[in-house]
C-alpha cells in the first residue's frame, strides 16, 4: 500500500509538474505570438517607409532629371578616361550630334589639338590633388566645325569600391570671349592711339568705385586721379536722372555687355559736357567681371551742332507745313472763282450764243481748264515731293479708263487732223485695283503731249498685256507719235521739274515743264518706271510697265432709267445748296433747276441744320469752308444730332490739298466734287448717290388710287367728295404737325397721327401709313420723332399735289 502511495504520490508531482510546465509554454508561446505580431507590424511600417522613400527618390531623381534636360548649360558626365556616358539635350543641340554620337566618343575629340594638351593636364592635375571641383575654359569644335567657347565647372563623385564618376556643367561664353578678343585686339591696335588723342580712360570696379583715372580724363573733368579713386564715378559727375540710367549700363556692364552712349556729366569748375562713352567690362584670370572701362570723348561741340541741325530741321518742317497750307489756301482761293467762271461759261454755252460770243466763251473755259490744270500740277508735285501722296486702291475698268482717254483726245486729234489710234490688248470684263484719277491723269499727260507735239503722221496708245499670274496681271502702257521728237541731249533731263526741250518747235508750245515730273513721280508710286526713247524729227515713244491685282468685282447691267441714259432730269429731286459764294449759289441753281430739281439755298452750316429740323430733303450739295458754321461741323450734327443718317451729303471744296477727302468722309459725308465741277461731273455724282431713291426709279405714286376705287365702290361723285374732305383735313394736321414739331409736342403729334391714320390707310400709300403708325405707337428721341414728321409732310405734300391733279375742281 506504501508503495502505491508512493507511486501515486509521484504520479501527482508529475502531473502537477507537467501542467507548471504547459503553463509556462503557454505564457512563452503568448509572449513570441505578441513578439511576432510585434515584429510584423514593424516589418510593415519599415517596408511602407521604405516604398515612401523610394517615391520620394524617383520623384526627386524625376525633378532632377527634368532639370537637366531642360536646363539652358551644356550638362555630360565621364568616366575617368574622359569617355562620354550621358548627355542632356542642350548638349545635343549645341554640338549637333545626336546622343547616339556623343554617347561613347571620348571628350578629347571635340578639344582643337593646340589646346587639348593644356586641357588633359588641367584635368590630371585635379585627380592627383583630388579637387572636388574645377571651372577653366576652351574651345571645342561642333558638327559643322565651328568653334566655340566653353566655360566648364568639373565635379568628381569619389565613391568607395566605385569608379570615380566625372559630372561636367559647361556653359557656352563665345560671346564673351569675342568681346574679350576684340577688346585685346582693340586694346593692343589702338593703345598707342589713344593715348595720343583726346580720349579719356576711366577704370571703375564692379561697384562703381573709380580705381584709376588716366591723363587726359583727368583733364577733360579738371579733377585729378587722387580726388578721383574711390569715389562712386557716376554719383560724382551724373544727375539723378543719368545716375539711373547709368545704374542699368552697369548691370549689362557685370553680364559681359559693352555699349556705347552718350551722357551730360559736370566737370570740376561746374561746366556742364557732353561725353560719348565707350564702356566695356574687363575680367580677371578666371573670366569674372572685376569692373569696367570707360572711353570718353567730349562731344559737346557735336551736340550744339546737333542742336543747331534740329532747331534748323524744324524751320524747315515749319516751312513745309507753311507752303502745305499756303497751297491749301491759295488753291481755295483760286478754284472758288475759277469754279464759277467755268460754270457759268458752261451754262452760257448752252443758251444760243452767238458765233463770236460762242468763241469768246470757249477761250474762257479753255483759259480756265488750262489754269485748274496749273493748280492740279503744284498741289501734286507738292505732294510727291513730301511724300504725302496717297494712291486709292479700288476696283477700276482699264478698257473704259483708256476709252475714255481715247475718245477725248480723238475729238482734239481730230480737229489737226491726227488720227489717235488706240491698240488695247485687255479684257473687257475683268477689274483691276488701282488709282483710276491718278492713272488716267498720267494717260492725259502723256497723250497729251503726244497730241499737242505732233503735226503730221499718228498718236498711237498701246496697252499690251505682259504676264498673268491667278492674283496679278502686268501691263505695259505705251504712248508713241511721230512729232518732232526730242534732242538726245534732253533726254536726261525731260522728267525734272520744269524741263522742256530746247527744239524750237516743241519751246513755242508753251507749259510748265512739270507734266512728265509729276507722270514719272506718280508711276512711281504706283510701282512702275516712266521710260523715253526719241528721235529727233522721228517721233518720241514713252512707256511704263505696272503690276496690277485683279479685282473680283462685276458690274451689273445698268437699268433703263432716263437719268443715266438721254437728256439729264432730275424732275422734283429736292436739293439743299450750302454755300456762301454768292455767284456759286447762283451757279448751281441754275444748273439743278434746269434739271428739274427744287433748290433751296443756305448759306452757312447752321442754317442747314436749321431748315433740315423743319423740311424734307432728297440731298445735300454742302461747302466746306463757310463762316459762322463750317460744312464738317454741320454734317456731324445733321448726322449725330439730327440722326438723318439715310439723308445723302456732297461735299463741295475747293481745298484739294491731301486730307481733305478723308476730313469729309470722317465728318460723315457720303461723296464730295472739287471744284471747280463740270455739269456731267455734277449730275454724275447726285444721280450716284440718289440711286437708290424714287427720283431714279419710275416715279410711284404715294396714293392708294386703288383703295380709293374700293372704299367708294366706284362712285366718282362719292370719290371727288371724300378726296375734298381729306385734302382739307390734312391741311389742317399739316400745319398742327409742324407747329407740334417747333415744340416738342409728342403728346399733339401721336393724336394727330392716330386721326389721320384711318383716313390714309384706304387713300394714301404705304409709306406715308407706316409713318403714322410709327409717330403714334413708337417710342423715340424728339429728334428723330422731328425728322419723322418732317418726312411725313413732305409726303403729304405729294399725296396732296397727286390728289389735286387727279380730282381737279
Amino acid at each position: 500500500m506504501e508503495e502505491v502511495e508512493l507511486l501515486r504520490r509521484k504520479l501527482a508531482r508529475e502531473k502537477a509538474a507537467r501542467k507548471e510546465a504547459e503553463r509556462i509554454l503557454e505564457a512563452k508561446a503568448l509572449e513570441l505570438f505578441q513578439a511576432n505580431s510585434e515584429l510584423m507590424a514593424i516589418r510593415d511600417e519599415q517596408e511602407a517607409e521604405i516604398k515612401r522613400r523610394i517615391a520620394e527618390i524617383k520623384d526627386k531623381e524625376r525633378l532632377y532629371r527634368n532639370l537637366i534636360e531642360s536646363a539652358s548649360d551644356l550638362i555630360y558626365t565621364c568616366n575617368v578616361y574622359g569617355e562620354i556616358t550621358y548627355v542632356n539635350p542642350m548638349m545635343v543641340s549645341r554640338f549637333g550630334y545626336s546622343e547616339e554620337e556623343l554617347i561613347g566618343s571620348n571628350f578629347r575629340e571635340y578639344i582643337p589639338e593646340k589646346y587639348r594638351q593644356r586641357v588633359q593636364r588641367f584635368y590630371e592635375f585635379q585627380f592627383k590633388e583630388k579637387l572636388q571641383s574645377t571651372y577653366t575654359e576652351f574651345p571645342v569644335y561642333d558638327k559643322e566645325g565651328n568653334e566655340i567657347w566653353i566655360g566648364q565647372n568639373v565635379d568628381l563623385s569619389f565613391e568607395k569600391d566605385k569608379e570615380t564618376t566625372i559630372i561636367v556643367l559647361a556653359r557656352d561664353v563665345s560671346d564673351r570671349k569675342k568681346v574679350e578678343k576684340s577688346l585685346m585686339l582693340s586694346e593692343e591696335k589702338y593703345r598707342s592711339i589713344i593715348e595720343n588723342m583726346e580720349l579719356g580712360l576711366l577704370e571703375v570696379d564692379k561697384d562703381g568705385k573709380v580705381v584709376k583715372a588716366y591723363p587726359k580724363f583727368t583733364k577733360l573733368t579738371g579733377y585729378t586721379n587722387e580726388e578721383l579713386v574711390g569715389k562712386d564715378a557716376a554719383a560724382f559727375f551724373l544727375s539723378d536722372e543719368e545716375l539711373l540710367k547709368m545704374q542699368h549700363r552697369n548691370s549689362d556692364r557685370l553680364s559681359g555687355k559693352s555699349e556705347v552712349y552718350e551722357v551730360k556729366v559736370t566737370r570740376k569748375d561746374g561746366k556742364e559736357i557732353w561725353v560719348l562713352i565707350s564702356g566695356a567690362p574687363f575680367y580677371n584670370e578666371k573670366g569674372i567681371v572685376e569692373g569696367s572701362v570707360g572711353i570718353h570723348l567730349d562731344i559737346t561741340l557735336q551736340k550744339e551742332l546737333e542742336e543747331e541741325l534740329r532747331r534748323a530741321k524744324q524751320l524747315a518742317e515749319d516751312s513745309l507745313k507753311s507752303k502745305d497750307l499756303f497751297l491749301a489756301n491759295i488753291s481755295h482761293e483760286i478754284r472758288t472763282p475759277l469754279n464759277a467762271i467755268i460754270g457759268i461759261s458752261e451754262l452760257m454755252l448752252e443758251s444760243t450764243p452767238t458765233r463770236e460770243q460762242k468763241k469768246y466763251l470757249e477761250t474762257i473755259m479753255a483759259s480756265g481748264d488750262n489754269l485748274l490744270g496749273l493748280i492740279n500740277e503744284i498741289l501734286d508735285l507738292s505732294k510727291i515731293e513730301s511724300g504725302k501722296l496717297e494712291l486709292r486702291n479700288e476696283p477700276v475698268n482699264l478698257f473704259t479708263v483708256i476709252e475714255h482717254v481715247h475718245r477725248s483726245f480723238s475729238v482734239i486729234g481730230g480737229k489737226k487732223n491726227l488720227p489717235v489710234i488706240l491698240n488695247a490688248d485687255l479684257n473687257p470684263q475683268q477689274y483691276h485695283l488701282t488709282d483710276p484719277l491718278r492713272l488716267k491723269e498720267v494717260l492725259f499727260n502723256l497723250v497729251g503731249n503726244a497730241v499737242k507735239f505732233t503735226e503730221e503722221g499718228s498718236v498711237t496708245i498701246r496697252i499690251q498685256h505682259l504676264s498673268e499670274s491667278d492674283t496679278h496681271d502686268e501691263f505695259r502702257f505705251e504712248v508713241v507719235d511721230t512729232g518732232a521728237g526730242i534732242p538726245e541731249e534732253d533726254l536726261d533731263d525731260i522728267f525734272k521739274m520744269f524741263a522742256q526741250a530746247t527744239n524750237t518747235y516743241v519751246a513755242s508750245e508753251g507749259g510748265t515743264g512739270l507734266g512728265l515730273s509729276i507722270s514719272k513721280g506718280l508711276i512711281e508710286n504706283m510701282g512702275g518706271k516712266l521710260q523715253v526713247s526719241s528721235e529727233l524729227g522721228k517721233g518720241s515713244s514713252f512707256h511704263f510697265d505696272i503690276k496690277l491685282e485683279k479685282s473680283d468685282f462685276f458690274e451689273p447691267e445698268k437699268g433703263s432709267s432716263s437719268h443715266f441714259n438721254g437728256e439729264r432730269d432730275l424732275n422734283g429731286c429736292r436739293i439743299l445748296v450750302v454755300e456762301d459764294a454768292e455767284i456759286n449759289r447762283f451757279l448751281v441753281n441754275n444748273i439743278l433747276k434746269k434739271w428739274g430739281c427744287t433748290v433751296t439755298e443756305v448759306v452757312n452750316g447752321r442754317e442747314a441744320v436749321d431748315i433740315l429740323r423743319e423740311n424734307y430733303f432728297d440731298l445735300v450739295l454742302m461747302d466746306v469752308r463757310m463762316p459762322v458754321m463750317d460744312g464738317l461741323k454741320a454734317t456731324q450734327i445733321i448726322r449725330n444730332g439730327l440722326k438723318m443718317n439715310n439723308l445723302p451729303i456732297i461735299a463741295l471744296t475747293a481745298n484739294a490739298i491731301e486730307g481733305e477727302i478723308d476730313k469729309c468722309k470722317n465728318a460723315g459725308m457720303d461723296d464730295y466734287l472739287s471744284k471747280p465741277y463740270s455739269q456731267d461731273e455734277l449730275f454724275t455724282v447726285i444721280t450716284k448717290n440718289l440711286s437708290t431713291s424714287i427720283f431714279l426709279e419710275e416715279k410711284k405714286s404715294m396714293v392708294n388710287f386703288e383703295g380709293l376705287e374700293n372704299i367708294t365702290q366706284g362712285d366718282k361723285v362719292f370719290q371727288k367728295r371724300m378726296v375734298e374732305l381729306f385734302i382739307n383735313e390734312t391741311k389742317s394736321h399739316s400745319a398742327t404737325l409742324k407747329s407740334a414739331i417747333n415744340s416738342d409736342d409728342k403728346e399733339t403729334i401721336q393724336k394727330v397721327a392716330h386721326t389721320m391714320r384711318g383716313a390714309a390707310a384706304h387713300i394714301c400709300s404705304d409709306e406715308v401709313v407706316t409713318r403714322l403708325k410709327r409717330l403714334e405707337k413708337e417710342e423715340m428721341s424728339n429728334d428723330q420723332r422731328n425728322v419723322l414728321v418732317t418726312e411725313l409732310l413732305s409726303l403729304l405734300q405729294t399725296v396732296l399735289e397727286e390728289l389735286a391733279s387727279a380730282f381737279p375742281n
